[in-house]
């Protein structure tokens, strides 16, 4: 069932209980172009190459994707203020992702997405610092850092960190010496490249100046707009999901009649 979501080019939607209404989460006749190239593939029997799927993506591809989160996204961008850190300091910067998809060793292949962010407010980009001249992490790559091959050897600590095995045995173990990469380096604004045996994402990161923090500042949680700002604090604990009885009483005592 999961597998056929990917094929299915109908148009799809899910209720906001914010908003009240049905909301799209996916245009009709819309294909991410992953599923399309694995169609040409298997199908028609053509291989893009690399220059070709950029090409495709960066002409063709101009359909934006419906999702709740992107629209969230774009409006605390664009209407609340808020500056993406990363881009802030690194405006030009190729292929720098924070997730790959695991199970297909997309990481050592360097085809993820970015979706791990340092958000700041605007009136704080005074307080913020990018760190050394060149905090982003290149490994053993000489080159321009901005560029994708430099990204490349980002995410694989330049050859050192291996995919997992197509017939089983998880992720393969990393020496010493390639765990020890995500440390190098002074503090930085930027993103940390953490292991694959880790997790699929790997951590953000932002260095503040010392004239940040004031002695005499003072959080009052009772004001209505620290309350507002601080929506995470309604999200229910996960340790409540384990208290709730089950629908239907599928728990109950059997009959002993």
């Amino acid at each position: 069932e999961e597998a056929l979501w990917y094929y299915d080019f109908s148009g799809a939607t899910y209720f906001d209980e914010d908003r009240e209404e049905e909301l799209p989460s996916r245009k009709a006749n819309c294909i991410c172009l992953d599923t399309l190239m694995e169609l040409m593939s298997k199908i028609a029997r053509v291989e893009w190459d690399d220059r070709t799927r950029k090409l495709i993506a960066n002409t063709s591809a101009n359909v934006k994707h419906a999702s709740p989160t992107i629209r969230w996204l774009d409006n605390i961008i664009n209407e609340d203020g808020m500056v993406d850190s990363f881009r802030h300091f690194y405006p030009t910067a190729k292929d720098r992702f924070t997730c790959w998809h695991q199970y297909t060793n997309k990481r050592f292949e360097n085809e993820g997405c970015r979706i791990d962010y340092m958000l700041v407010d605007e009136p704080l980009l005074e307080h913020i610092q990018r760190g050394p001249d060149n905090p982003l992490r290149c490994c053993r790559f000489d080159g321009n850092p901005i560029c994708e091959e430099a990204a490349l050897h980002a995410a694989t600590a330049s050859g050192s960190f291996k995919g997992s095995s197509f017939e089983g045995g998880g992720i393969a173990l990393a020496s010493q010496h390639a765990l020890d990469t995500q440390f190098g380096g002074a503090a930085h604004t930027g993103v940390i490249y953490t292991p694959p045996s880790y997790s699929d994402h790997i951590a953000t990161s932002l260095l503040l100046n010392d004239l940040f923090v004031e002695p005499s500042l003072h959080l009052d949680e009772t004001d209505a707009a620290t309350k507002r700002a601080q929506p995470h604090k309604k999200q229910k604990s996960i340790a409540s999901f384990f208290g709730k009885k089950p629908a239907g009483g599928l728990l109950s005592k059997p009959s002993t009649g």
